[in-house]
């Protein structure tokens, strides 16, 4: 059986990782609509970004943020192996794939 402190513990952990998930989801629909065709890879910019450069380094660092929430939970509450593994993986490439759309979106600017 939970004591009260570890009921309330696990519920600001659920409650945490919602308003994370929330976010990631919230994200995915933005990105979304900035791909939707027309696709305007010029879009306005800030410091040399694409507002779809933008929109999509926000995403992934809101996946990142995700994952490393999943992975830094320790001894908190126990979760099973393969949410860890699955969350490691998601992880690492969240960063590679990235940084690939980086480069297309840059690649693309430079050939239009």
């Amino acid at each position: 059986l939970q004591t009260t402190e570890e009921k309330t513990r696990h519920f600001i952990w659920i409650s945490s990782l919602h308003e994370l998930a929330r976010n990631v989801g919230e994200g995915a629909t933005e990105l979304g609509v900035m791909m939707y065709p027309p696709l305007d890879m010029d879009g306005e910019e800030e410091d040399g970004k694409s507002a779809l450069q933008i929109q999509l380094e926000t995403q992934v660092q809101a996946l990142l943020d995700t994952n490393g929430f999943i992975l830094s939970v320790g001894t908190k509450v126990d979760l099973a192996s393969e949410v860890v593994a699955f969350s490691k993986k998601l992880y690492s490439a969240s960063e590679t794939r990235c940084k690939e759309a980086v480069r297309a979106i840059a690649d693309t600017k430079v050939s239009s």
